[in-house]
């Protein structure tokens, strides 16, 4: 049998202290789960882009024609110059018009061609600038941009050079 309290003792049972230690080790473990998840996204996403940066600069080189990047807040797609125009990409699966995935946000932060830089937040799919931001030559070169990929925290850079050279870097490591 348990002993009851008297009056004048101050102070919790080990039972009370190890429950409260238990419920507060359970949110600290979820908050733990829950931000690598959103880090791993961007980085993903991060990934993904890049990789399809690198396959509009190698149709640019095989094809003899220049592919542009066109982007805003919701997404982005590649675009060939048929003439004065630029026609999306539809045909390629690698370079297919693509959204952003969800909880991931993209600001143009620089980019050297005519479109120039500005928050894709300001645009949307019905205001696409006539030239795209980002634009792969047919000898290899491109415009120098920096695209920042977020998500609740978690940032990654994907820059292009003026080399046609894509890279992603991870801002708060300093990889760059």
């Amino acid at each position: 049998m348990i002993p009851a309290r008297r009056r004048g003792e101050a102070g919790l049972s080990l039972v009370e202290v190890m429950t409260a230690l238990l419920v507060i080790g359970l949110a600290t473990s979820m908050v733990v789960i829950a931000f690598p998840q959103r880090a791993a996204l961007v980085e993903e996403s991060a990934n993904a882009f890049a990789a399809q940066l690198v396959a509009a600069a190698d149709t640019a080189i095989a094809g003899g024609q220049p592919v542009g990047v066109f982007l805003d807040a919701e997404g982005y797609r590649f675009a060939r110059r048929t003439g004065p125009e630029w026609m999306t990409i539809r045909e390629d699966r690698t370079l297919r018009p693509r959204d952003w995935p969800e909880g991931v946000e993209a600001e143009l932060l620089r980019a050297g061609g005519p479109a120039g830089a500005g928050r894709m937040s300001d645009l949307s799919q019905q205001q696409m600038p006539a030239l795209p931001q980002i634009r792969f030559d047919p000898t290899g070169a491109a415009n120098a941009a920096a695209i920042e990929l977020m998500a609740e925290g978690a940032t990654r850079m994907v820059r292009i050079s003026e080399d046609g050279g894509v890279a992603v870097i991870d801002e708060a490591a300093g990889d760059g």
